[in-house]
């Protein structure tokens, strides 16, 4: 009987302990919750503590380590560290963590997915931010957990991101944010959580509002609503104890913006002078934000967020408000002003490459049109970070456009089955009571309905691949357009220009005439090389030259890969050789890597006429139209520059899919011969032999 006391006091003194640990473990928690936008290095700490407490003594806290890695992941996010963001929030992933008992597992791993969306966009990797949103939108977690501020925390961060992603990451997809915006007016009242995540959704809101203005014939309705809810912001703010610097420098740079947009009306303004008296009041009164005699309101405003901004840690918040009000003072013809405010963006110490690719592109286009530079070597400079940013978004926005019409394809195709489904349950019934000769009729009816779909899929395929090519038209000469309406440009920089859009638009009239709808698949598996040896050895028979060699080395090597793909890319290899070698050999040969042993490389030698180091820089690059020397006659054959960028992007498509590492180039040297290299994947799962 002692024996039994002794146990159940020690049970209930255990229990005891394991309650205030978690009680602590919890209020760590909640702490770094709630300063996560003011203090967000504080935060991480406290959340620090709630992780090495609960390795300590509660390793079976599975709901408080979550909410721990969720802090310091949002901490990470709130001073741009996504690097260690990620490994925060893969952490929520961690397989061991699907077989433990968890009733917020599913929603906490939807937050962790939700802030890596958030860093995609900030990234410009508009694509994968939209396919997480489209997973969460489809795994219906939302909907199954629902009635507590867990949830509606996470239903407010996805409402943000998504509608984020669609105001300010994308063009022409105001559309999307309509309906989700008369869904959260919907539902924003009932939503409970803290103050932060209240203003941070209101922030979201009124500059979706905002863009909205632009396009609308009702644009005063939708101006008074992005007021209110910076009227709503400021209310919550005015109190000192949940005042921060971030809320405040947000209220006053979308002010500015929409000040700052021709588009808006004055009439619309009129319209809304009673909401707009009350913030200039709160702005005067409450935030001390006073205005010099004769000053300008919006620089004003600009140059205030942005002495908030940099206040802060964020290197991303300092980069956005630098070059926001650096583009304003452009636009009022203060180019002195603006030149301070980029060079000043350009120093800071804080702010490293791709950090924000949209916000960048701005920087150095501005540095470029303030006349910045100092000499032509830093010009130079500035014209290649903003052309590689340029492209680089233009390849995200391409990505993301295709990844669009991908799941709108797949969400037409489901419910094309859910019909067909119901189409065939009534059919069954019917043809109980009909002849075999109506049955017969109805397949045939089916079958000519799938070969009309079929058809309309083709077209609508061919018509993407022109929305495509136009989109690469638009994003390649943008920056040849702007730099050439640049007065301070030098002549010599300004034919370079010139030259290189004349190239562009060649390149993409080239590329006009792909006619594989959808492009270029790629479709891996294992063969044999010497395969794609012999096809183009048989394709190239009748176009060899009476006095040129054209050897196929053999070989047993399997390679993996798509055969068609590396088909077409021998092929214009081996086509470019013969059509620059007048006498000689062209060899072509593969063997294992020495550097790699996982890669074959691939070489075609030829001894014809060979390049400069300048043409072999330049061969694969989309700006340029090289075209090799010749010892033919006919001086100045056809260039090779799409053939060569069709290869790129087929080894493009073999690094992508197979093996990173995959790569081509070229060797020459004028007047003794070319060789290009490419590496694709070695068979792992095949025997091997490597041809001497």
């Amino acid at each position: 009987m002692l024996l039994m006391m002794l146990s159940a006091a020690c049970s209930r003194q255990s229990e005891s302990d394991n309650l205030l640990l978690r009680s602590r473990i919890d209020g760590y928690n909640k702490d770094a919750f709630l300063l996560r936008y003011r203090d967000p290095v504080k935060g991480m700490q406290l959340a620090d503590s709630a992780l090495r407490l609960i390795a300590d003594s509660m390793p079976d806290y599975q709901d408080g380590y979550l909410r721990a890695c969720n802090n310091v992941a949002y901490s990470k996010y709130m001073l741009s560290d996504y690097d260690s963001m990620y490994v925060y929030t893969s952490v929520c992933f961690d397989s061991s963590l699907s077989t433990t008992q968890n009733d917020h597992l599913e929603i906490e791993q939807l937050i962790a997915q939700l802030l890596s969306a958030r860093v995609k966009q900030r990234q410009c990797y508009t694509a994968e931010s939209y396919q997480i949103l489209y997973d969460i939108d489809h795994s219906k977690v939302l909907e199954r957990s629902t009635g507590n501020d867990l949830h509606d925390f996470a239903l407010m961060e996805y409402y943000i991101t998504s509608i984020t992603l669609n105001y300010f990451f994308r063009y022409g997809a105001l559309d999307n944010v309509r309906g989700m915006l008369d869904e959260i007016e919907a539902v924003k009242p009932t939503l409970r959580c803290d103050y932060a995540q209240d203003i941070s959704l209101n922030y979201a809101m009124a500059h979706s509002y905002y863009k909205l203005c632009d396009s609308s014939a009702e644009q005063h309705k939708y101006l008074r609503r992005a007021l209110e809810l910076c009227e709503d912001n400021l209310r919550i703010i005015s109190d000192s104890v949940v005042f921060d610097p971030y809320h405040l420098a947000n209220v006053y740079q979308l002010m500015g913006l929409m000040r700052s947009d021709t588009l808006i009306k004055e009439a619309s303004w009129q319209a809304n002078s009673d909401v707009l008296d009350w913030i200039y009041y709160a702005m005067d009164h409450v935030f001390h934000f006073n205005l010099q005699p004769d000053e300008d309101f919006t620089l004003a405003l600009f140059a205030e967020s942005t002495d908030l901004f940099w206040q802060l840690d964020d290197p991303y918040q300092r980069l956005g408000a630098a070059v926001t009000v650096a583009d304003y003072a452009m636009t009022i013809g203060d180019t002195a002003l603006a030149r301070e405010y980029y060079l000043a963006a350009l120093y800071d110490t804080t702010l490293v490459d791709f950090i924000a690719p949209k916000f960048e592109l701005r920087l150095y286009a501005g540095l470029i049109n303030s006349g910045a530079a100092l000499n032509g070597d830093e010009l130079r400079l500035w014209f290649a970070k903003e052309i590689s940013i340029l492209q680089f978004i233009g390849q995200n926005e391409r990505a993301d456009f295709l990844l669009q019409r991908e799941l709108s394809d797949v969400r037409k195709t489901n419910k094309v089955y859910v019909v067909f489904f119901i189409v065939v349950a009534l059919l069954s019934l019917f043809l109980i009571l009909v002849t075999w000769q109506l049955a017969k009729k109805t397949r045939a009816l089916q079958r000519e309905t799938q070969r009309l779909k079929e058809a309309k899929e083709q077209d609508v395929e061919r018509i993407a691949n022109v929305e495509t090519c136009l989109s690469v038209l638009r994003h390649d000469i943008n920056p040849f357009i702007s730099y050439l309406q640049n007065k301070n440009l030098p002549e010599a920089l300004k034919q370079e220009v010139l030259g290189r859009m004349t190239r562009t638009f060649d390149n993409i009239k080239a590329w006009t005439t792909i006619s594989l709808p959808g492009g270029l698949q790629f479709r891996p598996s294992r063969f044999a090389l010497q395969e794609v040896f012999d096809i183009v050895d048989d394709n190239i028979l009748n176009a060899r030259p009476d006095r040129v060699e054209l050897r196929f080395q053999p070989t047993a090597i399997r390679v993996w890969g798509d055969s068609q793909l590396l088909v077409i890319l021998l092929r214009n290899l081996v086509s470019n050789a013969v059509q620059h070698t007048d006498e000689g050999s062209i060899v072509i040969d593969a063997n294992i890597c020495d550097e790699d042993t996982r890669f074959i490389e691939v070489t075609v030698a030829d001894t014809g006429c060979g390049m400069t180091p300048d043409e072999v820089e330049d061969l694969f690059r989309t700006d340029k139209n090289v075209t090799q020397r010749t010892n033919s006659a006919v001086s100045g054959a056809s260039g090779n520059g799409f053939g060569l960028i069709l290869c790129r992007y087929i080894i493009k498509q073999h690094d992508d899919h197979t093996l990173r590492g995959c790569r081509i180039w070229a060797e020459s040297e004028v007047g003794k011969g070319s060789t290009m290299h490419f590496l694709i994947a070695v068979d792992q799962k095949g025997d091997q032999t490597n041809n001497e």
